[in-house]
């Protein structure tokens, strides 16, 4: 059986490190080829948070896929990747990027290669995501106007629903923070005090970051506030898809049917995998993050892609639809890859 179908790819590995790896030799065939990364990203493999917060670095001027090691030791796959692309770190502070916990024994054995790095690290996740993005919009502002005039802000404790954030951050380079249902953490809170000016949009509906949270963060920025709604992760990955960037808030704008828009889908099952698939929001096709059940397509998710490729007469023609699975087939059911084939090449069925 082959891994992939006509519309679909699906990208395989055994565990997060190599999954990692099996992305970045997807997007980087050779290490010569042109758009090749000026640097990597290493994100704690057990740490959802500082992953997440991590995507934000993506973007141009860094230029930065995300790989993936122990917080003790450096990853001997990750190693080799890292060798394999050599980035070169031009006018950029680093050619590692570490974020989140990791030993100095890491840092040294990347330092021992002949690389330079940069680790940005707080006292916990909260403050890892505000040093990463101060770095963010004043070390290494991001090329984007978003990047340097946004914020999204994302429910500390809905992991799930946060995913779609981190294609948006890779795609744009705009910061990551964290928020709780009903209270705005203090370092988050620093942060909006001292960027005042900074737009903000929240991901989730009310009962993800509740009115009373949003009313707080107008009290301390004189920015725009926005909201991408919905109520679990394929709402939320859908709204944002559809969402037109304008006037400071934040969207894909994939709203035209017959386009052939391309997206990469990925199952609630693992975070891992979807977290280190980023970088094709950059690259390539720059897909926006749909989310999937590993044995469903969503109605919702369903509804959105029938509308993008409406019911064809006579034969398919271009331009056409692709999307990358994230994944193996635990992650992922071949017959939900199916699904999504049969939606991408023509519209189901009513």
């Amino acid at each position: 059986m082959s891994s992939n179908t006509v519309d679909t790819t699906r990208i395989l590995a055994h565990d997060a490190y190599s999954f990692a790896v099996s992305v970045t030799q997807l997007v980087y065939p050779n290490p010569e080829v042109p758009w090749r990364p000026s640097a990597i990203i290493l994100a704690p493999v057990s740490q959802f948070h500082d992953s997440l917060t991590a995507t934000s670095l993506v973007h141009f001027p860094i230029n930065a896929p995300v790989l993936y090691s122990s917080s003790s030791h450096l990853t001997p796959i990750t190693l080799g990747e890292i060798k394999r692309l050599s980035p070169m770190g031009k006018d950029l502070p680093a050619q590692i990027f570490l974020v989140g916990n990791f030993s100095s024994q890491v840092i040294k054995a990347l330092e021992e290669e002949g690389w330079k790095t940069q680790h940005l690290n707080g006292s916990n996740f909260y403050e890892t995501a505000v040093k990463v993005a101060i770095y963010r919009q004043e070390v290494v502002p991001s090329a984007s106007k978003e990047g340097r005039t946004s914020v999204l802000l994302v429910s500390a404790t809905s992991p799930l629903v946060s995913l779609p954030a981190s294609y948006y951050a890779a795609h744009m380079g705009v910061p990551i923070l964290y928020v709780n249902k009903d209270s705005i953490p203090p370092a988050t809170a620093r942060f909006l005090q001292m960027k005042k000016g900074i737009n903000y949009t929240l991901f989730g509906g009310e009962s993800i970051i509740s009115t009373k949270v949003e009313e707080q963060i107008k009290a301390l920025t004189t920015g725009k506030i926005f909201r991408v709604t919905g109520n679990n992760p394929y709402e939320i990955s859908v709204n944002l898809s559809k969402k037109t960037s304008h006037g400071g808030e934040l969207g894909w704008g994939r709203n035209m049917p017959g386009r052939g828009d391309a997206f990469t889908f990925g199952s609630t099952a693992s975070w891992q995998e979807v977290i280190a698939g980023c970088i094709l929001a950059h690259l390539g096709k720059h897909t926006p993050l749909l989310m999937v059940e590993k044995n469903r397509v969503p109605a919702v998710t369903k509804k959105y892609l029938r509308f993008l490729n409406p019911l064809k007469i006579g034969h398919p023609e271009p331009p056409y639809m692709h999307g990358f699975i994230l994944g193996g087939y635990e992650q992922f059911f071949f017959s939900t890859q199916v699904q999504l084939e049969t939606l991408l090449i023509q519209r189901e069925k009513d």
